[in-house]
């Protein structure tokens, strides 16, 4: 089969194509909100002070660990098929960041990441993104679930009927995400049994080369990859001046990944998603007395801007000096 990226042409055109679609979504997130003046204001304001920088450099400390954290554990999966190191294990979390920017639900990571393999690992690398990237919903999904029954239960009781299906769906959901995890082996023979999908049953056969033991290492990599952004997303609210204890914004931040999870969305309008599901925790936990919308609405604009932006900026300059095939 032919290699398009072969064609240098073809190659630059696919680079400038992320760059506009970057572009746009960046474009459409920052400055065409009527708003942003009103959110840079309230930054201002609420960074006034040498304990709000503190925690603020503190949070971007946390960020730059998370993504570390998320390199390492690509890094870790992928071994399989090519040994790499963590900077460029670092340079593909970049990558994958432009990439999933203005992909539904960031599922264009695995895209870009795979770039920094080597050019006849890619299709392998990309099965075994997947799995990292499975890992890292379940991880995401069932620990914010959890703590979304937690709320539920003693920060806003629902109604008991209510609540019963909650927890239900919570356990079912935990125990069904674990056993699919888990027992990989199955995956294998139900792809052979579908005409259409046997061509890609090598890429599957890679998943069996992980042990009980590694695919928990990965999961665990996971928890703490979720719970280091969800640190640093609490650390925020509390920089910008925010009247709740970190225990209390580490569970609204909890709550907000896991409507996040739930709800499909694309880049363009995710920071509205955002802010909408952060007013509600934030305004259940905070007083109203002392509740301030748009310090929320800032602090979920810098978090916004540390996980998503930022990377997807660097992003684009990594893939601008990727060589999308292996010369010889």
């Amino acid at each position: 089969m032919i290699n398009i990226f072969r064609h240098k042409g073809i190659a630059w055109f696919l680079k400038s194509v992320v760059f506009i679609l970057v572009a746009i979504s960046l474009y459409v997130q920052l400055i065409s909100k009527n708003n942003l003046p009103e959110l840079w204001s309230a930054l201002q304001l609420r960074l006034q002070t040498a304990s709000a920088w503190q925690k603020l450099a503190v949070a971007m400390a946390v960020a730059v660990a998370g993504w570390c954290l998320d390199a390492w554990k690509w890094r870790y999966v992928v071994r399989k098929i090519q040994q790499v190191s963590l900077w460029q294990a670092i340079l593909a979390f970049f990558s994958g960041a432009a990439v999933s920017i203005f992909t539904p639900n960031r599922i264009g990571d695995f895209g870009g990441r795979v770039l920094l393999l080597h050019e006849n690992n890619r299709y392998e690398g990309a099965a075994l993104t997947l799995l990292g990237s499975a890992a890292q919903i379940i991880a995401n999904t069932t620990v914010s679930s959890w703590v979304l029954l937690y709320f539920f239960t003693y920060l806003y009781p629902l109604a008991p009927h209510l609540h019963r299906i909650l927890a239900i769906a919570t356990l079912l959901y935990t125990c069904i995400s674990l056993l699919l995890y888990y027992n990989y082996h199955h995956w294998e023979n139900r792809v052979a049994k579908l005409k259409f999908l046997k061509s890609y049953q090598k890429y599957v056969t890679l998943i069996q080369h992980f042990s009980f033991k590694q695919l928990s290492y990965i999961l665990m990599l996971s928890a703490l990859r979720l719970y280091v952004s969800i640190l640093q997303y609490a650390l925020i609210v509390q920089a910008l001046g925010a009247d709740i204890t970190l225990w209390k914004a580490i569970t609204a931040v909890a709550c907000i990944f896991c409507v996040q999870m739930l709800l499909p969305s694309m880049a363009l309008v995710d920071l509205g998603v955002r802010g909408k599901t952060a007013l509600f925790f934030f305004g259940v936990l905070i007083p109203a007395a002392v509740f301030n919308e748009v310090a929320i609405l800032a602090a979920v604009w810098l978090t916004w801007l540390f996980n998503v932006a930022l990377p997807a900026v660097i992003g684009v300059f990594v893939i601008a000096r990727i060589k999308l095939y292996d010369e010889t």
